[in-house]
């Protein structure tokens, strides 16, 4: 599958929703904050040579990827701190439970996986950098299964994008059991397959790599037990409850573009938030109590919202209410609905990749019993809105972008 790891390199972070550490971790994260922060030139650069090679063979790709500044800077940091991320993320790892035992008894091919992504032979490490802000396995499953499921379906496009559909639609099911002190066993399951791999908390190497055999019956008669089993915070256990009730609600022969299985959907959604309004509330008001007020926007950024401007209107906003309980949730959500709104495709995935290796500040001011104003500010978008913590939904929502991306 052609330029298949080069793909996934440059994609750090996009599970950005699922990768919320939590805030007792906040001096690992200002580590990593400051460290990319002194790295900006050597940034810049790297993302000058990646666009220079982006047509090369692969050899030469690979090679000046290898020997770039910023990815060598990159390297040291995390041999320098591996104590530290291996803290982090162990305390999300062992959230999780073990896996059912029907996974542990099905098939797995792992040879079909070596065929399917056999020019990633050799070059596991490559894709390292791409988990600089991975810290929970639920996120970094998300990065992983996307490229096994591009690969298994590399004959069948319809096919892989219907299976993409159906997982954003029902969610994964995500199991982990520790090895040794740094390695995890990780397995990551949608409706339709699985994988599992190892993953060094330390180094961000993983490998190896098995999955299911599509179209396994026996695959549809596993029971799946729930997951995560431990909680460090109240939104976690509601978040994990909220995507059960969502892989729950799969029937076989439901169709993700039918209105009538979305209406179904969102009716279960709707019941589930009122049968939880007070949780959802006190665990949203706990996670907002924590930040500072929002200050004045930085002069860097341009406001593209104008009154009136309903930038949220072709979001889910039913499913966002139910399993958006951090603020930082919000920002990629918006992002991807400001994209197509203000019809801003020059550099995207620039844009997308150093929102997800800078840091993101967050604030909130209470405006009342059930409102409050909410900025999160990321390295080159931001946006100011208004969450109803009884409710879930926002509104007078506000975007802005750093001078320069247009």
């Amino acid at each position: 599958m052609k330029r298949l790891l080069w793909a996934v390199m440059l994609l750090p972070c996009m599970a950005f929703a699922q990768n919320v550490p939590a805030f007792q971790e906040k001096s690992g994260i200002a580590t990593i904050d400051r460290f990319i922060e002194s790295q900006r030139e050597n940034y810049n650069a790297y993302e000058n040579m990646l666009e220079k090679v982006a047509a090369a063979p692969d050899s030469v790709r690979f090679q000046q990827y290898r020997n770039d500044a910023f990815v060598i800077a990159l390297r040291k940091f995390f041999g320098d701190h591996a104590e530290e991320y291996t803290q982090l993320r162990y305390v999300r790892f062992a959230m999780y439970a073990p896996p059912p035992q029907g996974l542990l008894r099905i098939k797995w091919d792992s040879a079909g996986v070596r065929k399917d992504i056999a020019e990633m032979e050799g070059n596991f490490d490559l894709l390292t950098p791409a988990f600089f802000r991975v810290f929970d396995p639920h996120a970094l499953a998300q990065i992983v299964f996307g490229f096994m499921t591009m690969s298994a379906y590399d004959e069948n496009p319809s096919g892989r994008k219907s299976h993409l559909a159906a997982r954003a639609w029902y969610g994964m099911r995500i199991y982990t059991k520790r090895m040794t002190p740094a390695v995890w066993q990780v397995w990551a399951a949608d409706r339709m397959m699985a994988f599992t791999f190892q993953f060094d908390l330390a180094t961000g190497m993983v490998q190896p790599i098995a999955r299911t055999r599509l179209s396994d019956p026996a695959y549809a008669k596993i029971t799946w037990t729930p997951t995560p089993a431990h909680f460090s915070e109240s939104a976690d256990h509601l978040l994990a409850d909220a995507f059960t009730e969502i892989w729950n609600s799969y029937r076989p022969g439901a169709s993700i573009e039918s209105r009538a299985d979305l209406e179904k959907k969102q009716t279960m959604l709707r019941n589930f938030r009122k049968a939880n309004t007070q949780s959802y509330r006190a665990a949203i008001q706990q996670q907002l109590a924590r930040l500072e007020a929002p200050p004045a926007m930085p002069a860097a950024f341009r406001e593209r919202t104008k009154p009136g401007d309903a930038l949220l209107q072709y979001s889910d906003s039913v499913l966002h209410s139910a399993i958006n309980v951090f603020p930082a949730q919000w920002a990629p959500a918006i992002d991807a609905a400001a994209f197509p709104f203000f019809e801003m495709n020059r550099n995207l995935l620039k844009v997308v990749v150093r929102n997800g290796y800078f840091p993101a500040h967050q604030y909130a001011r209470k405006i009342n019993d059930l409102e409050w104003e909410v900025m999160v500010v990321q390295e080159m978008s931001a946006t100011v809105f208004t969450w109803n913590i009884g409710s879930g939904m926002v509104s007078h929502v506000r975007y802005w972008v750093k001078d320069g991306w247009e």
